[in-house]
């Protein structure tokens, strides 16, 4: 589902420039869950500043669907920070986090039990309350 993001901001960039557009992890997690470093790469053919191109583009893209915010930060980087309360809150519903797709849900292969015939612990309260359950 995070890919689904990803993909999501990918396209919403692409679809406003010709060159390609790559996604990063910042380096610390406080400035967001994905890094655009794209305004580095137009500085030189558009002859101005990353932090100015990284503002349009910001400007330019609008709202993205899951996206809580986007900062410019530094000297050009575009940090995006996803809506985590409607993305954890979906997730537990059982339903889509803001901006998935059905085809990409339906296309996984992740499962979603998984067998085993181990016993599992249960800590609930204090350490020696822990139960033991049969799979």
């Amino acid at each position: 589902m995070f890919h689904n993001l990803e993909k999501q901001i990918q396209a919403a960039f692409s679809s406003r420039l010709e060159v390609p557009v790559t996604l990063e992890q910042p380096r610390d997690p406080l400035f967001g869950e994905v890094a655009v470093p794209v305004a580095f790469q137009l500085a030189r053919s558009l002859k101005q500043a990353p932090k100015k191109i990284a503002a349009d583009l910001v400007a330019q893209v609008g709202e993205i669907p899951g996206v809580a915010s986007m900062e410019v930060a530094g000297n050009g980087y575009i940090n995006i920070r996803f809506e985590r309360g409607a993305y954890a809150a979906a997730l537990l519903a059982g339903g889509e986090p803001p901006g998935a797709s059905k085809r990409a849900r339906s296309s996984s292969n992740i499962p979603t039990s998984i067998p085993t015939k181990r016993p599992i612990s249960v800590t609930c309260g204090t350490p020696s309350s822990a139960t033991r359950l049969s799979a």
